[in-house]
């Protein structure tokens, strides 16, 4: 390593910079007008390089400025592409995108310009235009093994399967001996459906990882092996699948996914015996397991079986509860009725709250629901014939406990919900509380039952009251704040949920902080019904960004997973990611939000609309008047905002100076209510919600409805109809339905003018709901 001392800059010419991160192509042997220029700028270049990996942002900008100060290197493009990226990491984006496309113009022909444009376009989540940089990069050093793993990670971001794969292949060839390559071409094969040439490129990855002694063997290899067990799976290949399940089980660490899969691959394969034995193993290891009883089989009446089966865990595992749970849902009857008394018995007896949500499933039998019932009751009349005849002193320790009265009542009260007979679930559950007043559980089931009669405010006020018995419990504490909200209590709601937040912030933005999305969406949906329509939906916006920046995100693990080897889980998440809008959090804030702004497109604001124009009583000239007073106020607020936000970006230019050494997070755009409140194309907004849904199949009833109310106004019939098909075949009797098909009687004079293949789908469709037929 030589040292030089370049313009008063001592900087360090790495003789041998090989083992440097990847991180950016180093710039050697750069273009220059001469030797000396060559020289300098290698010199320097490298020492630019490493100030930037190693984050030291400040110094790398000085040396870059040193470099371009010199007259003969004032455009060399490769610098200031660099000097670009430290300020891109500085904060100061403008700038950075200005030295970089200035120094991508003076050197069009330097894939270090490119990739550069390309890191800057990523870190601004413009992906696609990433890619455009990184292959005109690829067109000038297609070999490049950095520009091609970054490539590969925006393919697989942007679900660029085909292109993925063939860039990953690439990867694998220039670098066959990492094994790393051959893996992720595997994952790339198999999210492209090619199973078997997968299974075989995990082969030879087996191969080359083998260890050559058994106690050498790591989680690595055993989770090569289980990957390669889940290809041949979903292959279909089951016989090679249950083969090298059995060959290499002695190097799986995760046992339970070995045997599991081989379960499933008895099972299609029709070796029931052999699957049964399996099954025994993983029962042995968890008896609560309800699949693992489903899954088993026998040669004749398989529910008598099954139960004779139960009775023999019963014995061999008696804390287990499932194994007395399943007789329950096989007997009829007197047998269900014996079996069904002491499963409450015991229950009653230990005092378990969720008893009733443990046999719910039995209520679809109106039969087993009487049983229930009536054993209860005989339970109730006995403990109560009890605490009237024995006192404490001639109890014995055979008697149930005092407590068993208690929980009699309690579950009587659930029993009660159940039935919607709410009058005398209120009866049951304050005979609870009078029985033992400090029982939160009682409280919260009130609260419960008052929620299904509609009395959101005396419902609310009942689960305050249990939150002040246990001030602790950070449960019951979410739950009062849920009832809160649900009464459209805001502010008491907040200091509720305060008790848990971080202090010295308010309670709200703390957890919008926290993507905590149950009080996100309960808080809009109060402030909607409060009126404060802004506000409401800043909120539901806050939501779409979070599921924004949870599929950003992914973009840090698909070099990490593959690093780390954990390919089933990797592969797991590229699914999770790909319906992750499927979640409920999401479809409710999409319906709320398209409501809303239907509702805004039915009365868009107009200058007429504001308050006081319309009165009669007041004359011309006081009209006028008010209305000049009213827009000066409204130019002043203005003014401030717009002064605030200046003022507000200034700071955060000036928080960013001082700490120059770490990377700037990007600025997202204010969401402001008053202007939220005042869109300019609420259907387009509606759209922006519902857009990312029209392409998964999810069954909600409300989110079809309001595609129809959205599309229908936008013009767009193929969707809206198709919509009404989804509404027909989920609820095919609700009024919406009869009003949408009205509707849609008029859509066959408007799809002419579409595209033909559109209007041919949408004739279709509208055939379709004109033969509907309500059941």
């Amino acid at each position: 390593m030589a040292v030089e001392k370049v313009s008063g800059i001592m900087v360090e010419a790495w003789e041998d910079f090989s083992d440097l991160p990847e991180t950016v192509p180093p710039p050697h042997l750069l273009r220059c007008a001469n030797f000396a220029s060559k020289r300098f700028i290698n010199s320097c270049g490298l020492s630019l390089q490493k100030m930037y990996e190693q984050k030291q942002y400040k110094m790398a900008l000085k040396i870059a400025k040193q470099i371009l100060s010199n007259p003969k290197l004032a455009d060399h493009g490769e610098t200031l592409a660099m000097k670009g990226l430290t300020l891109s990491y500085m904060g100061r984006k403008e700038e950075a995108y200005e030295d970089v496309k200035r120094g991508l113009k003076s050197d069009l022909k330097s894939y270090v310009c490119w990739h550069v444009y390309g890191l800057i376009q990523r870190g601004d989540k413009k992906y696609e235009e990433a890619m455009k940089c990184y292959v005109n990069a690829l067109k000038i050093d297609k070999d490049n093994i950095q520009i091609l793993r970054d490539l590969a990670t925006l393919q697989v971001q942007l679900r660029d399967l085909e292109g993925f794969r063939d860039t990953r292949y690439r990867l694998a060839v220039l670098r066959p001996s990492q094994r790393s390559h051959w893996l992720a071409y595997a994952v790339a094969l198999h999210l492209q459906g090619e199973l078997p040439l997968a299974i075989k490129v995990m082969e030879e990855c087996r191969k080359l990882a083998h260890p050559e002694k058994r106690e050498d063997c790591d989680v690595e290899y055993g989770e090569y092996i289980l990957y390669q067990l889940e290809l041949m799976m979903e292959a279909g290949s089951f016989p090679e699948a249950i083969e090298h399940s059995l060959r290499y089980e002695s190097y799986v660490f995760d046992n339970v996914s070995l045997l599991e899969n081989r379960v499933k691959a008895y099972l299609a394969s029709g070796k029931k015996k052999e699957a049964n034995e399996v099954l025994f193993t993983l029962l042995d290891r968890n008896a609560e397991n309800w699949k693992y009883y489903q899954d088993l089989s026998f040669p004749t009446d398989s529910a008598e079986n099954l139960l004779e089966f139960c009775k023999e865990m019963q014995k061999s595992k008696p804390s287990a509860r499932t194994p007395k749970k399943i007789p329950l849902t096989l007997t009829q009857g007197d047998e269900f009725r014996i079996l069904v008394r002491s499963y409450l018995t015991q229950g009653l007896q230990k005092g378990l709250p969720a008893l009733f949500n443990d046999i719910k499933l039995l209520y679809k039998e109106p039969s087993k629901a009487s049983i229930i019932e009536e054993e209860v009751f005989k339970i109730l009349d006995m403990e109560k014939s009890r605490s009237s005849q024995v006192s404490p002193q001639t109890s014995s320790d055979e008697d149930l406990p005092a407590s068993t009265l208690l929980w009699t009542y309690y579950f009587l009260a659930q029993h009660s919900d159940q039935k919607r007979d709410y009058i005398k679930a209120l009866e049951y559950v304050d005979l609870a509380i009078e029985h033992t007043p400090t029982l939160v559980e009682s409280y919260s089931f009130k609260a419960k039952i008052y929620k299904h009669m509609n009395r959101l405010v005396e419902a609310a006020d009942c689960m305050d009251e249990a939150q002040s018995l246990d001030t602790s419990d950070r449960f019951i504490n979410y739950k009062t704040g849920k009832y809160l909200l649900r009464a459209n209590l805001v502010d008491r709601a907040e200091t509720i949920l305060a008790k848990f937040t971080r202090e010295g912030m308010k309670a709200s933005e703390n957890l919008c902080d926290m993507q905590c999305f149950w009080y996100m969406i309960e808080s809009a949906r109060a402030l909607n019904r409060l009126g404060k329509v802004g506000e409401a939906l800043k909120i539901l916006h806050v939501i779409d960004r979070h599921f924004m920046d949870i599929v950003d995100d992914q973009l840090d693990f698909h070099a990490y997973c593959l690093r780390k080897s954990t390919i089933r889980s990797y592969v797991a998440l590229i699914r999770l990611e790909d319906s992750v809008r499927q979640h409920k959090f999401y479809v409710n804030a999409a319906v709320l939000a398209a409501e809303i702004y239907l509702q805004l497109s039915e009365k868009q604001p107009t200058d007429s609309d504001d308050d006081g124009i319309n009165d009669p009583s007041m004359s011309a000239a006081d009209k006028k008047k008010l209305k000049n007073k009213q827009r000066k106020a409204k130019k002043k607020a203005d003014s401030e905002r717009i002064q605030q936000e200046a003022a507000e970006k200034a700071k955060a230019h000036t928080k960013v100076k001082k700490d120059d050494d770490e990377p700037a997070a990007a600025q997202k755009e204010d969401l402001v209510p008053e202007k939220l409140a005042k869109p300019e194309d609420p259907l387009e907004q509606a759209c922006h919600f519902l857009r990312p849904l029209l392409v998964l199949d999810i069954p909600h009833f409300d989110l079809h409805r309001v595609i129809f109310d959205v599309y229908q106004r936008k013009g767009k019939y193929a969707i809206a109809v198709r919509s009404l098909l989804r509404m027909m075949s989920l609820q095919p009797n609700h009024p919406k339905v009869a009003e949408c098909r009205t509707v849609c009687l008029d859509f066959e004079n408007t799809v002419n003018g579409v595209p033909s293949a559109i209007q041919e789908v949408t004739q279709e469709a509208l055939l379709a709901i004109k033969q509907f037929v309500p059941v």
